[in-house]
């Protein structure tokens, strides 16, 4: 799983699961920020990669309560192995951000 920043504001990260053996080509992306009400927002985006896919916006009134969100998020996404047969690689982090867990192959990329 990936380590979150102290600050959630503005974070954003993308991960990408594929295995063309079993035809999986999955997105998920996590964007955190804060809206003009100084509440805290968290952006969910997934599908299929290529694909329109679902989005879901939750808001929250504390940090810690978002940063809970995004870790159980989080953890669900790492046991896509055992779930759907393809791990999720990072694919974007932010350049504030700095992953130390879970970024295999897609370190080379995040050169964002």
């Amino acid at each position: 799983m990936l380590d979150l920043p102290t600050k959630l504001i503005e974070w954003r990260c993308e991960l990408e699961a594929r295995c063309t053996a079993r035809n999986v080509a999955r997105s998920y992306e996590i964007t955190v920020s804060k809206d003009l009400f100084g509440r805290w927002v968290v952006d969910l985006a997934w599908g299929r990669i290529g694909a329109v896919g679902a989005r879901l916006r939750v808001s929250f009134e504390s940090p810690d309560a978002a940063r809970q969100f995004v870790e159980k998020t989080l953890a669900r996404r790492a046991s896509a192995p055992r779930r759907i047969g393809a791990e999720y690689q990072l694919v974007r982090w932010p350049k504030s951000s700095n992953p130390t867990v879970g970024a295999s192959r897609a370190e080379a990329r995040r050169a964002e």
